[in-house]
Formats: C-alpha cells, sequence, structure tokens
C-alpha cells in the first residue's frame, strides 16, 4: 500500500483499508488508527490526497481491491479511482459505478 494511502487510511478511520495490508487484521488496524491518527494527520493532509465521506471511502476501497483482484496494478488503480471520485457527480460515486468506469478505462 502506497504511503498516502496508508496516511489517509489512518486519518479518515478506515479499517476496512488497513485490514487488507497482509497481517494486520480489524482489532490491529484498529490499534494502528488511536496510536497513529494525530501524529500522521500533517502529512496525510500534505499527501494531495483529497478527504472525501466515509460513504465514497468505502466505495473507492471495495472497487480497488475487486479491481485488484482481477490483477490490476495498485498503483494504476489508485489513479484511475481517484480521477474517477473527482470528475463524477457525488450521486455516482457507488462502488458498482465505479467499477464500471474504472474498468472501461484500464481496458482500453
Amino acid at each position: 500500500m502506497p504511503a498516502a494511502n496508508f496516511c489517509q487510511a489512518v486519518s479518515s478511520g478506515d479499517v476496512k483499508t488497513l485490514s487488507r495490508i497482509n497481517g494486520i487484521g480489524k482489532r490491529t488496524a484498529e490499534r494502528l488508527i488511536v496510536e497513529l491518527k494525530e501524529k500522521l494527520s500533517g502529512i496525510a493532509g500534505s499527501a494531495a490526497l483529497p478527504s472525501v465521506k466515509p460513504e465514497l471511502q468505502t466505495a473507492l476501497s471495495d472497487a480497488a481491491l475487486a479491481l485488484e483482484q482481477l490483477g490490476f496494478k495498485r498503483d494504476e488503480v489508485d489513479r484511475t479511482l481517484r480521477k474517477l471520485a473527482s470528475e463524477l457527480p457525488e450521486a455516482e460515486c457507488g462502488t458498482e459505478n465505479l467499477l464500471k468506469r474504472a474498468l472501461q478505462i484500464l481496458n482500453f
């Protein structure tokens, strides 16, 4: 996981994203959030990742996980999903729509 994504996940309290790291379960992810949230808040702010609502973060995480399972590289997936999230209206940023549009872009 790229450092910027890790910082964003800790800052936003995204246990699900942190749990996808090998060896990190739900409890460890929660502990990382509690212990590192304040320390990483400055880093996450300078990582050029937009602050997103928890619903959108969940949709992005789910879409990213699905795309990774299909064999796409994490950096490519993150870049594509961030672009889509910034371009699409909030109402169209559900997991299914993000996944469908990302597949169209990644499979050009």
